[in-house]
């Protein structure tokens, strides 16, 4: 079955993921493409120290509902800077650089839909507002997390992804 098949995604998303992986060093074509019964694409070295980061966030996700909310590109990683102390605006969009405050605010309201996120407003002058992760994102969190520190291991020359 082909790698089309199996993911379910759109070609162009699938040909971007994989453009991308590749140009990241995470995923090669393999040597041996187009011989029956061989991968056309295989993890590097690096794609196989994250892969087990990734596939355990992907079982979680499953477990927990959260495929939907886990395939969008900045809601997973807002539950990660909130899980690692951000919880104003100001301080989500510092730990995210790269993310447009437009994206920001998309990625929180995703995030209360999905009640992973609670949105609190101060009755203080001037008001004031904070997020909270809800309990059911705390539980998606160390996977989550999981790939991040996987990927921030690598970039930094470690080896070994941290157990998930």
């Amino acid at each position: 079955m082909s790698l089309l098949n199996r993911m379910g995604a759109s070609r162009d998303t699938l040909s971007d993921t994989l453009s991308n992986l590749i140009e990241n060093g995470l995923v090669m074509k393999s040597p041996g493409e187009g011989l029956l019964m061989r991968p056309e694409y295989m993890l590097t070295p690096a794609g196989e120290a994250v892969g087990d980061a990734c596939l355990f966030a992907a079982r979680e996700m499953t477990r927990l509902g959260l495929v939907d909310m886990a395939l969008k590109k900045w809601p997973p990683l807002v539950v990660v800077a909130m899980g690692r102390g951000a919880w104003r605006f100001g301080e989500i969009k510092e730990a995210l650089p790269g993310i447009t405050p437009r994206a920001l605010t998309g990625a929180l309201r995703d995030l209360q839909e999905a009640d992973l996120v609670k949105r609190s407003v101060t009755e203080s002058w001037p008001p004031g507002t904070s997020y909270t992760l809800t309990e059911r994102a705390r539980e998606a969190l160390p996977a989550i997390d999981g790939v991040c520190i996987a990927c921030e291991q690598l970039e930094a020359g470690e080896t070994e992804p941290a157990p998930s």
